[in-house]
């Protein structure tokens, strides 16, 4: 009799322990289920509070940075490559040596210790770079302008 109910005993663990394990699981997939919704959210939240430069343009150190709208042009300090897709840096008053290519920047961006190398001082200038293009720049200038970059605008938070 004791052995019955020994084994009787076992199998309601085994139920509730399985069980257990269904509701566990139920609850790990329902969470995982709230954490992927929530990035979503907040995914969709960034892309509302943010814009992108009506057009794309560089500038010279003394150019604004910032959002270019249809009435300010300002140079945009959220550029991103789309062939290299690394975030552009740039380096106000100075610009880059004529000696500088595609392996140079390819190996060193945007490490600024290996990079100053090819970097002359010059007052009034802005050097671009990301790991595949460069261009320096004295004046505010549409992006257009040069048809080998192909930088975009990466957005900028509304404030």
């Amino acid at each position: 009799r004791l052995r019955d109910e020994d084994d009787e005993l076992s199998k309601m663990i085994e139920d509730i322990c399985s069980v257990e394990e269904e509701s566990d699981s139920e609850k790990r997939r329902k969470e995982v289920k709230k954490v992927t919704e929530k990035k979503s959210v907040v995914k969709q939240q960034s892309l509302e509070c943010s814009k992108r430069c009506y057009q794309v343009y560089l500038g010279g150190s003394k150019s604004l940075f910032g959002l270019a709208t249809i009435s300010s042009q300002r140079a945009c300090n959220q550029l991103r490559c789309t062939t290299c897709d690394f975030r552009v840096s740039y380096y106000d008053d100075y610009e880059w040596h004529q000696r500088s290519n595609y392996i140079f920047f390819r190996n060193n961006m945007p490490d600024f210790e290996k990079i100053r190398v090819n970097l002359i001082r010059n007052i009034g200038t802005r050097a671009y770079a990301c790991q595949c293009s460069w261009r320096s720049v004295a004046e505010i200038v549409p992006v257009d302008n040069y048809t080998d970059l192909k930088w975009v605008c990466g957005r900028h938070l509304k404030v």
